[in-house]
């Protein structure tokens, strides 16, 4: 009699893993580590635009589920860092006020009809400004006096009373 020959297995235990696939993996994970630090740390430098969606529940429970998905694909470290990230980039959104059209400077201002029966208070037109306004992008709408009386600076202590001498 002859024997029947043994027919190959497919799928099962024996799976033949392709190492591509596995450096891919691994390579990914890193790249997410690196992405992850680098949102964490400039967080500051995210522009308002993309930070109205994270005001949304349903952006914010991609973002909380995403995070599941991380821990769960990647590890622990990778999810405490997207947690992190997460928290760091949810916090600024909502932050945000959508009225404020100035990020710095005279933002908070107190309006004119409040202050008009001060004599000492000008209001600013807005094609006259400072460089350093410009610079700034500062627009200040009043200012409360418009002149500043200086003086110098005067050194009372008794080590240089009398002297005027400078030593290298």
């Amino acid at each position: 009699m002859q024997q029947p020959h043994p027919q190959p297995q497919m799928g099962g235990s024996g799976a033949i893993r392709m190492p591509v696939l596995d450096e891919i993996q691994v390579m990914s994970g890193h790249f997410l580590l690196i992405f992850l630090v680098l949102v964490s740390v400039y967080v500051s430098r995210i522009p308002q635009s993309t930070l109205v969606y994270f005001k949304h529940p349903i952006v914010q429970l991609l973002t909380i589920s995403s995070i599941l998905l991380i821990t769960a694909k990647y590890g622990w470290i990778h999810g405490i860092l997207a947690a992190v990230a997460a928290a760091l980039v949810l916090t600024r959104a909502v932050r945000i006020n959508p009225q404020q059209r100035s990020q710095e400077g005279m933002a908070d201002y107190i309006p004119t009809a409040f202050i008009i029966e001060d004599s000492d208070t000008t209001v600013i037109p807005q094609n006259h400004r400072w460089f350093s306004e410009k610079v700034l992008g500062e627009r200040p709408m009043i200012i409360h006096e418009k002149e500043v009386q200086t003086s110098a600076v005067q050194d009372l202590s008794e080590r240089s009373m009398g002297t005027s001498s400078v030593t290298r």
